[in-house]
């Protein structure tokens, strides 16, 4: 049994928000952004070249092309360090439940939170996946949601150990990381 209590502070908020933004930012939306991009520059070029009266050239394409992914490489990399530290401080003001103690009690039957008048019980099985880094575990309820568990609050290594076997266990896979 893994038995915790404390209050989420505002390092490991962000923290949590940049871990979960990786997925967001990088991954899921990747496809998407690729074809944008490509999309963006072929329309860049075809208007560049239409007011132009020299035929186009490759390296036009090129260099809009290779422009249009910098600008979101440079997207991505100030959400991810830039923003989410001002997420994490309005989310802490208008959040009830993150200024709040927790008390957080795992076992074999899964984790479970009280919070003030709220309660949540939830068998490891039901998690979608989980990932962690220097500062936190979080463990997902749906590809959006998670809870934060702070590896500072738990009694040592050990406890961090069992929740991820717990996890293991029931089958729930580890967000992939970065690479």
């Amino acid at each position: 049994m893994v038995e915790t209590t404390f209050t989420l502070t505002l390092r490991e908020l962000t923290s949590a928000l940049r871990l979960s933004g990786l997925t967001a930012c990088f991954r899921l939306r990747t496809l998407f952004w690729v074809v944008g991009s490509i999309a963006t520059a072929v329309l860049v070029v075809f208007v560049i070249t239409r007011f132009d009266p020299r035929p186009p050239s490759a390296s036009g394409f090129v260099l809009s092309f290779f422009g249009v992914c910098a600008a979101y490489i440079w997207f991505c990399v100030a959400l991810h360090w830039w923003y989410r530290p001002f997420d994490a401080r309005w989310q802490m003001r208008t959040s009830k439940e993150l200024g709040q103690t927790m008390q957080c009690k795992g076992d074999d039957a899964g984790w479970h939170v009280r919070i003030d008048a709220t309660t949540s019980d939830r068998s490891w099985g039901s998690y979608v996946k989980w990932s962690e880094n220097a500062d936190i575990l979080l463990i997902y309820m749906n590809g959006t949601t998670f809870q934060i568990i702070p590896k500072r609050a738990l009694a040592g290594p050990h406890d961090a150990d069992r929740i991820r076997a717990w996890l293991i266990d029931a089958g729930v896979p580890r967000a992939a990381p970065l690479r």
